[in-house]
């Protein structure tokens, strides 16, 4: 019985540990190159230096074509290659190798299919109903009700939540309960990091102590760096908030609330193509081109234009202008003018500029460039 405890390792090993991840890598051949599995002191020792006497002393040994297949409980199974020398065959545990293989091809697609979460739709549905049908919110009658909480189902995990949060947010703030449920519609079917972009950008955007924008442009802009935005919605979330922020702040930019509005939704769109933070870059330019010795030393006014401009060429070009303008102005340099100076790194990091199907691809998707509501009429809710 001794000889057959190399299988029932490796039965345990394979099934258990590995949970078929040597048959999805081409384990199919693997199995079918082993010629013997034994646990042989040879091999056992070999196992032992080559792991270092980490883990337990329970080794087993796969004697394969390419070599020896080690394994140690709590470490990666490990490959040493073959150096010769016979070891003992036996043809029982090859079959019985096989039909480990089999076993844990079989788990493996188990797990896999335990990796697609189901979509608890009756969940998703009793919850948008009892929200519709509640008197103290939208009060609804049962049969919109269920034909809406039916749409909302199809979001599948979290789409009640979705939902709710964004009809109760605009609802709130005084939009008309259909357009309310309407847009909350299209964030069921939405992401969670669309739906917290969407209110973390409204509120910051309507509210009084924020940039105190009117009902339908406070939407309109939160649709479009959330729900309409093809970037990382994150990234742009993070970017308005402190953009918001830093414009406001009297320590910083100080500027008035409608001037803060317009830039931060210029701005924040232009990192789309890039995947950076549109915000660490307009603000480490803004101290160059304002405070930093080397820099030209601009106003709050001209910093902003030409900051803009920087910009709209690429996030980079603002970076590689503040790297050629103190060559081109220093007297150890080119020794130009500040207006000179400012021209010509203007012009070089005009290079980085993004491809004009990429920037008209941006221009399509800015704020207020597709309708708050796609539909004709804001009562065909009910609508597929």
């Amino acid at each position: 019985m001794a000889k057959y405890k190399g299988l029932k390792n490796a039965s345990k090993v394979f099934f258990a540990k590995t949970g078929g991840m040597l048959w999805k890598r081409g384990g199919l051949l693997v199995f079918l190159s082993l010629l013997a599995v034994g646990r042989t002191k040879a091999g056992t020792a070999r196992c032992k230096l080559f792991l270092s006497g980490e883990g337990t002393a329970e080794f087993f040994v796969l004697s394969a074509a390419g070599g020896l297949i080690c394994y140690s409980e709590g470490r990666d199974i490990s490959v040493i290659p073959r150096e010769g020398g016979k070891m003992r065959s036996y043809a029982l545990e090859l079959l019985g190798l096989i039909f480990i293989g089999a076993m844990s091809s079989a788990y493996a697609q188990n797990e896999d299919q335990k990796e697609e979460a189901p979509c608890p739709a009756a969940r998703e549905f009793i919850t948008a109903f009892e929200y519709l049908s509640d008197k103290d919110t939208t009060h609804l009658a049962k049969a919109p009700a269920t034909e809406l909480s039916l749409k909302v189902a199809k979001g599948c995990e979290g789409a009640a939540e979705r939902f709710i949060t964004t009809s109760e947010l605009l609802r709130r703030s005084g939009l008309f309960s259909q357009d309310a449920l309407k847009l909350g519609l299209e964030f069921a079917k939405a992401t969670p990091a669309q739906t917290e972009a969407f209110r973390t950008i409204f509120q910051m955007a309507f509210l009084r102590e924020g940039l105190d924008l009117d009902l339908l442009s406070a939407t309109q802009l939160a649709r479009s760096l959330s729900l309409d935005f093809s970037g990382q919605v994150e990234q742009a979330m993070n970017d308005y908030e402190q953009l918001v922020e830093f414009c406001l702040s009297k320590e910083a930019l100080g500027l008035p609330r409608p001037r803060c509005a317009t830039l931060s939704a210029e701005l924040v769109p232009l990192a789309r193509e890039r995947d950076v933070s549109i915000f660490a870059i307009f603000r480490d330019g803004y101290e160059f081109l304002t405070g930093d010795s080397d820099g030209p030393k601009l106003s709050t006014d001209q910093a902003l234009s030409l900051l803009v401009r920087l910009l709209k060429m690429s996030p980079e070009a603002v970076s590689e202008f503040a790297k050629l303008y103190p060559y081109a102005h220093d007297a150890d340099g080119l020794g130009l003018s500040r207006q000179q100076a400012i021209e010509l790194a203007l012009e070089v990091s005009s290079s980085t500029k993004i491809e004009p199907e990429a920037q008209k691809a941006q221009a399509s998707s800015s704020p207020g460039a597709s309708p708050l509501f796609p539909s004709k009429k804001v009562t065909e809710a009910m609508g597929p």
